[in-house]
């Protein structure tokens, strides 16, 4: 799976009619303001990021040991 991921970004990152922004989900859960300001500047920066941080629920968030 890894590999396929690397495929990914590699191809992603060199087709010029697209543009893609990672958010790893343990960040977004952990500090959902920040993540959700990293997305709405890449979105254009027209979001309400109050708002999309209350949509994140970090008790979804499975533990992990």
């Amino acid at each position: 799976f890894k590999q396929e991921l690397e495929k990914i970004y590699l191809w992603l990152g060199n087709q010029n009619n697209f543009s893609m922004i990672s958010i790893n989900y343990k960040d977004m859960v952990e500090n959902a303001m920040n993540q959700c300001c990293m997305v709405n500047n890449f979105l254009g920066g027209c979001l309400d990021t109050d708002k999309m941080a209350l949509a994140i629920d970090p008790s979804l968030y499975r533990n992990r040991k």
